[in-house]
Formats: C-alpha cells, sequence, structure tokens
C-alpha cells in the first residue's frame, strides 16, 4: 500500500527532522513540477524561499592558519563522532540527512569541525557529491556565531575538496548574509538564484 506524501512527510521525514534537531526542510523540485510540489505540502506551512548557488572551480591559496591551535579544525573522523562531544547528535542529523550511513559519509565526503571543551561549535562538510563536484554545507552552533569558526572550518573543507580536483557548490538562502558573505570572502563565484519549498519541522 502506497503511502501519501503528505504523510510521509508528516508523520516520517519531519518527525526524523526534529529528533536530529533539524529545523526545516527544503524542497527542490524542477519548474515544471514546482507548483504541484505545493500543492502536495499544503497543510503543512510551506513557504517559498528564495536560494542562491555559488560555485568554485579552481584552487584558491586560502591559509587556514595554524592546525595546532586549539581552535584549529579537525577532520570529523569515526573517532571526533564517539568521542561523546557537545553537538554531536546535531552534527550526526547533518550527516545522515545526506548520507546513508557513517561510512559512507566518511568514504565519499567528509568535513571538518572546531572543538572547544568538549563542545562542537561549528562543522563544515560535504553533502552532495558527484564525480566531479560537491556542494559543502556549514553550520556554527548559535552562541558561537561571528567569531570565525564558519570561516575557519569552510576553508579546510573547500580546501582539501578542490585539491581533490573537485568542484565545489554552495547553496545558501538569499536572505542568509552570513552565509552569503563567507561565500564571497572565500572567492565563490554566484551563478543562479533560484525558488524552494521550505517547512519548519
Amino acid at each position: 500500500m502506497l503511502i501519501p506524501l503528505r504523510d510521509l512527510f508528516s508523520k516520517t521525514l519531519m518527525m526524523l527532522a526534529r529528533g536530529f534537531g533539524i529545523p526545516h526542510l527544503n524542497f527542490y523540485s524542477a519548474p515544471i513540477m514546482y507548483e504541484r510540489l505545493g500543492n502536495i505540502l499544503i497543510g503543512l506551512g510551506p513557504r517559498q524561499v528564495r536560494r542562491s548557488l555559488f560555485q568554485m572551480r579552481s584552487s584558491k591559496d586560502m591559509k587556514s592558519g595554524n592546525r595546532n591551535n586549539d581552535n584549529a579544525p579537525r577532520r570529523i573522523t569515526r573517532e571526533l563522532l564517539e568521542m561523546g562531544l557537545t553537538n554531536t547528535k546535531a552534527l550526526e542529523g547533518w550527516i545522515y540527512s545526506f548520507w546513508k550511513d557513517e561510512e559512507s559519509f566518511l568514504g565519499n565526503s567528509g568535513g571538518y569541525a572546531v572543538v572547544k571543551k568538549g563542545t562542537i561549535l561549528s562543522w563544515c562538510i560535504g553533502v552532495y557529491r558527484s564525480a566531479d563536484r560537491i556542494e559543502v554545507g556549514l553550520e556554527t552552533v548559535e552562541e558561537s556565531r561571528n567569531q570565525g569558526f564558519g570561516m575557519a572550518v569552510s576553508k579546510e573543507c573547500i580546501n582539501e575538496f578542490l585539491s581533490n580536483g573537485l568542484t565545489v557548490d554552495w547553496h545558501c538562502d538569499s536572505a542568509n548574509s552570513p552565509s552569503l558573505s563567507i561565500a564571497r570572502k572565500l572567492g565563490f563565484k554566484e551563478i543562479l538564484e533560484y525558488s524552494i519549498y521550505q517547512i519548519d519541522t
């Protein structure tokens, strides 16, 4: 028996997202299906959100700072995820939103995090991957923003992906000024603006 899509979203996906502390879900579609998707989501409080796509194709000399510093980004490894750090569940929510398990994430993507006094403060990971492209996602916990952590983890992540010959994509809401600012400071070029539907979990 097929489950109605609206029930799948409300009774399964939204509950899973809440469990991992994911505040909202984004729904993408081809333009020809955009109106139909909006009709499917009626009742779940969908809103239209403008998004921007930035892209970096060539390696940039982005200085990553001193790796020995206590606040320097650390590679996300199995060991880091098993240390019992505060905000591990939030980081895992990001990972499992895009990858079926830890092994597929570590084998095909990767990322960096800033850890201080037993707490993960910021992370940047590869979220979507094809043969020659990868999209990155960035998060900094609210109380640790505006301290340069997001820029630091992004530099590490992007440098690594570029050195592996990948084109790096950066998507963010067009109203997300901090994310737009980091993307531009890193050297990304804006190539597209588009609309999606977003629902709160």
